[in-house]
């Protein structure tokens, strides 16, 4: 089943670096926190028409903390993933995956410090070892108890992966058997899909002040899907000084209509991590794909009939515009508020 090398998937929030080495401009970052990331991207103000209330969003990742506390139990779907990982899910082996989900859908109404994006959603936590073969167990389980009514209500599934490098495939040949997978997700059972653009253009050498080459690959550049890029606090990620630089550029590998990235988020300052807390420069664009999933939550709270391309362009549609090449910010920055209202 798997075509890919073992090894090709990596997560997207690296580059930690110690409070000493910090730029001056990582260190303004560094200072600030999730609740500044949210204001930038207006989800306070949608919050006053769509909480995320009904709606599931599923973390593929390496799991997710039970013991986060901006996660409490009420929140957990009781969805149990067959994919290996079996009541394991909620039992991680780091803060990754906690991250993710605290931003898509945390509270601070139970002692935590930070809300997510989609405060009222329900988080499910679908463990797996970014390996072909598990991501595939992963989609295969979800979409199975989906189609046969166990999920209850709209789905949104986020991704905070990528791949590594270029592979060269066709996804109509099926050499990525994830993207028949994906495209079934969102064409057949309506669940919009969300991945993270990837941290390759610093990492593959490129200059950070460029919009070239492509480095957005395989699953993750597809039309159907919503791509999603990091940006510092002012909306850009081509300054050398800062690690946003290494966000992935587009158009995309395999996109036709869509250039990737569909959109950016900001990501920097204190974050939820496992059951505590970090403070972080930037969070990969990991941290930028749960905040457009919690946005797709807010929606379809509003409207639980839209479907995953409409979704995708009312966040195209009303992203915020930055002055930087589409290649690095897409449509531009994720607007809550702006897309609950065109709703």
């Amino acid at each position: 089943m798997d075509s890919l090398d073992e090894d090709a998937w990596s997560r997207e929030c690296e580059f930690e670096r110690d409070n000493g080495n910090l730029t001056r401009a990582e260190l303004d970052l560094f200072s600030a926190s999730q609740t500044d990331v949210l204001d930038l991207i207006n989800a306070p103000a949608a919050w006053k028409t769509s909480r995320g209330h009904g709606v599931t969003i599923a973390i593929i990742d390496g799991g997710v903390s039970r013991k986060c506390a901006e996660l409490p139990k009420h929140k957990h779907s009781p969805i149990d993933i067959c994919n290996g990982f079996e009541g394991r899910h909620w039992d991680p082996v780091d803060g990754h995956g906690s991250m993710c989900a605290a931003i898509a859908a945390g509270t601070s109404l139970y002692g935590g410090r930070y809300d997510g994006v989609a405060p009222d959603a329900q988080v499910l936590a679908a463990r797996c070892d970014l390996t072909m073969d598990s991501i595939i167990k992963t989609y295969e389980s979800l979409l199975r108890m989906k189609s046969e009514g166990k999920i209850r209500g709209p789905l949104v599934i986020s991704n905070s992966f990528s791949l590594k490098s270029y592979i060269p495939m066709d996804p109509a040949s099926g050499t990525d058997p994830l993207i028949r997978f994906v495209q079934l997700a969102i064409n057949a059972l309506d669940i919009p899909v969300i991945f993270s653009a990837g941290n390759h253009h610093r990492r593959c050498g490129h200059d950070p002040r460029s919009h070239e080459p492509s480095t957005i690959w395989g699953v993750n550049s597809i039309d159907d899907v919503i791509t999603v890029g990091a940006v510092a606090s002012n909306g850009g990620n081509q300054d050398a000084d800062l690690p946003h630089s290494h966000s992935s550029r587009g158009p995309g590998q395999l996109h036709v209509v869509h250039p990737k990235p569909d959109c950016v988020a900001p990501t920097f300052g204190e974050v939820v991590y496992g059951a505590g807390y970090k403070r972080k420069s930037w969070w990969g664009t990991s941290g930028a794909a749960p905040q457009a999933a919690g946005l797709v939550a807010l929606l379809l709270a509003k409207n639980p009939k839209l479907l995953p391309a409409e979704a995708a362009n009312l966040i195209r549609e009303t992203a915020t515009p930055l002055n930087f090449h589409p290649f690095c910010v897409g449509r531009g920055m994720i607007n809550c508020a702006e897309a609950v209202a065109r709703l």
